[in-house]
């Protein structure tokens, strides 16, 4: 079965994002539900763009919780993007890094 964020019956999603063309498409394998999921925003990140692909691994529960968790756990450590404007690629790296091991320990407590 073929799903895309504008629903089932459309294969494929295109869509820009800071005037950059991007799409994508999922195949449901045999499992029940979809359990994986792409997330593209750039709001809030002063011109650049937040892209993930999330695979459930068999429960969509955990890319439940961190389709918007970990954005926002994004969004704070880099500081809205002005951290990304600085173009220091070791602070990047730390905030990413902080941002991440932050989604996880509420993922685990969730």
């Amino acid at each position: 079965m073929l799903s895309s964020q504008l629903g089932a019956d459309d294969s494929v999603l295109e869509l820009g994002v800071s005037g950059i063309k991007w799409g994508y498409t999922s195949l449901q394998g045999l499992r029940e539900e979809m359990e994986d999921d792409v997330v593209v925003r750039s709001n809030g990140l002063e011109g650049f763009t937040f892209a993930v692909v999330f695979d459930g691994h068999g429960s969509f529960s955990a890319v439940n919780f961190l389709r918007d968790d970990l954005f926002n756990e994004c969004l704070l450590s880099l500081q809205g993007g002005l951290l990304l404007s600085k173009k220091d690629i070791s602070a990047i790296k730390e905030a990413l890094q902080e941002a991440f091991v932050n989604a996880d320990s509420k993922l685990l407590t969730w």
